[in-house]
């Protein structure tokens, strides 16, 4: 057992520098939960089970988190004022059209400034945009015009690919997120003991990964020349 543990203790420092693919996330997890496959015969939580912990507990992370995104660009169509959002959206972060950036409004707030807004058929550039995420839309406050507005560029935040295939790196790849992966073996972990009746194990494994996705929520945002404060309490005593 101490040989199993110090081999999930080295596969975890090695996360550290390098991505942990789907393969490698569902072995850690399984060690420990202590349900490795044996060489013969089958683990006591079915492998099914552990591929669908892992892919939900990624989808939760970046979902508490909000630390995937990507961009997408849309070609404006004439007479068009609402375009379809990608499906694998979770928030929109940031909208621009021909490089301008194009300030957020809600349709409550439309509906009080101008109960007929939905009936104003006028062109031009648009200054504000409105999103009904349940429809799956974004649009504009005015019809845009072809002549001067052609490219819609969304920045978003998007749900992961699914895990599929062992070789499959969580958080669609991006290197940024290869410190957080070890975060879904703890999560899966607290699944396997779930489901093994082990409920003190699996709170244990779970309020590791608890603490770690709060850490990667409050540190995932920061820029790059951020310098947290080492001042401290200069009160006296």
């Amino acid at each position: 057992m101490k040989r199993l543990y110090l081999a999930v203790c080295l596969l975890f420092i090695t996360s550290i520098s390098f991505a942990l693919n789907f393969g490698e996330i569902k072995t850690i997890s399984r060690a420990l939960a202590r349900d490795p496959i044996p060489t013969n015969g089958s683990p006591r939580i079915a492998e099914t089970f552990v591929s669908s912990y892992t892919n939900i507990g990624m989808n939760e992370i970046v979902a508490n988190t909000w630390c995937l995104e990507t961009s997408s660009s849309i070609t404006i169509t004439k007479y068009k004022r609402e375009y379809t959002l990608p499906n694998d959206i979770i928030s929109i972060k940031r909208v621009l059209l021909d490089n301008n950036l194009i300030k957020s409004t809600s349709i409550s707030k439309k509906d009080v400034n101008d109960p007929n807004w939905e009936d104003n058929l006028s062109t031009g550039t648009p200054t504000t945009y409105y999103s009904d995420m349940g429809a799956n839309v974004l649009g504009f406050d005015t019809y845009p015009s072809t002549t001067t507005d052609k490219i819609l560029k969304i920045t978003y935040i998007k749900q992961p690919i699914a895990l599929t295939s062992d070789s499959a790196v969580p958080f669609d790849n991006q290197p940024r997120l290869i410190p957080y992966h070890y975060a879904i073996c703890l999560f899966t972990a607290s699944m396997i003991c779930y489901q093994d009746n082990r409920a003190t194990e699996g709170d244990r494994f779970y309020g590791m990964y608890v603490d770690r996705i709060k850490n990667m929520a409050a540190s995932i945002g920061l820029s790059g020349d951020y310098y947290p404060s080492m001042s401290g309490n200069t009160n006296s005593r």
